[in-house]
C-alpha cells in the first residue's frame, strides 16, 4: 500500500514534519503562509519551522548583525585581524587574500556555515584557522561535511549506486523519489531495496 505523505500546512505535527523530506520551495511556501522568515539556507529555514511547530512562536529577523558600511564606495582593507560582519562576500578580493596565506584554500559547506553563524564574532584570521582545522581533519579521514538537509539527496544517490553496481543514475533517482516520501530518515538502506522496487513498479 502506497504511503501518503502529509500536507505541509499549519495542521502538520512536528513528528510528521521531521519524518519526511521536504524541498526548500515547500518549506518557503509554508513559511510565507504562516509568516516565518524565509531568508537563508535550507537548514536555517528548517530550524525556524521546527521551532514554530514545537512552540508556535515565530522567530523574528535578527537586528543586531545588520552592519552596513557608511560609504559603500570605500574599499575595505582586510587583514587577519579584520572582524567578519554580515557584509562578508565571497568575492575575488577575499578569496585572493585567503589564497595569499595558503594557496590550497577553498570554501566548503562547513566553512560557509561557520562564517554565517559567527558574524561579528570572528576575524579573517579565524576563518583561515577554521579552514586549516577542517583540512587536517579531512587528511585524517574525518567526515567534515555537516548533515544538512540539502545534502541528503546527493548522499542517497551516491550510496545507492555504490551498493548497486548494475544500476544506473536514473534508477537511483527513481529510488530516491520513493524514499523521500517514506516516513523516517532519508538514508539509503539496503534492506529497503524491495520497497523501492515494489513502489516503482506499481
Amino acid at each position: 500500500m502506497k504511503e501518503i505523505r502529509p500536507e505541509l500546512d499549519d495542521n502538520i505535527t512536528l513528528d510528521d514534519y521531521l519524518n519526511y523530506y521536504w524541498l526548500k520551495s515547500e518549506l518557503m511556501d509554508f513559511c510565507r503562509k504562516v509568516g516565518i522568515n524565509t531568508d537563508g539556507w535550507k537548514l536555517e529555514i528548517h530550524n525556524r519551522i521546527v521551532k514554530y511547530l514545537a512552540t508556535r512562536e515565530i522567530e523574528q529577523k535578527s537586528k543586531d548583525i545588520i552592519l552596513k558600511p557608511k560609504n559603500k564606495k570605500n574599499t575595505v582593507s582586510i587583514n587577519l585581524h579584520t572582524v567578519v560582519t554580515s557584509d562578508f562576500k565571497r568575492n575575488p578580493q577575499t578569496t585572493a587574500f585567503f589564497k595569499s596565506i595558503d594557496s590550497r584554500f577553498h570554501y566548503s559547506v562547513r566553512l560557509n556555515q561557520y562564517i554565517r553563524d559567527n558574524f561579528g564574532k570572528i576575524t579573517y584570521g579565524d576563518i583561515i584557522n577554521e579552514w586549516k582545522r577542517e583540512y587536517e581533519e579531512k587528511k585524517m579521514g574525518i567526515k567534515t561535511t555537516p548533515d544538512l538537509p540539502q545534502c541528503e539527496y546527493n548522499q542517497f544517490i551516491k550510496d545507492y549506486l555504490e551498493d548497486n553496481k548494475d544500476k544506473k543514475f536514473k534508477d537511483a533517482v527513481a529510488a530516491w523519489n520513493i524514499k523521500k516520501n517514506m516516513r523516517g530518515d532519508n538514508i539509503y538502506h539496503r534492506e529497503e531495496l524491495n520497497l523501492y522496487a515494489v513502489e516503482n513498479n506499481s
